[in-house]
């Protein structure tokens, strides 16, 4: 049986803008600009918060190196 792990984040809670600036930094260029471009800094956080939580999780759990990490899109 194939067991699955569930994981919640909450971002109620928001990011100082050190914090904010910290895990922007994980990102690739593009996706920063993409993250820097919502006008409310609540809707930035609920992008960056997700893929730096799976980001971790990939290199914990892998061995990954963040830079090893790709995301693509259709």
């Amino acid at each position: 049986m194939n067991m699955s792990n569930f994981y919640a984040i909450n971002v109620k809670n928001s990011l100082d803008q050190e914090q904010f600036h910290a895990f922007l930094g994980m990102l690739t260029p593009e996706r920063q600009k993409r993250i820097q471009a919502f006008l409310r800094f609540e809707d930035s956080v609920r992008s960056l918060v997700p893929e730096v939580f799976l980001r971790l999780f990939v290199q914990k759990e892998f061995g990954i190196s963040n830079d090893e990490i790709r995301f693509s899109t259709n």
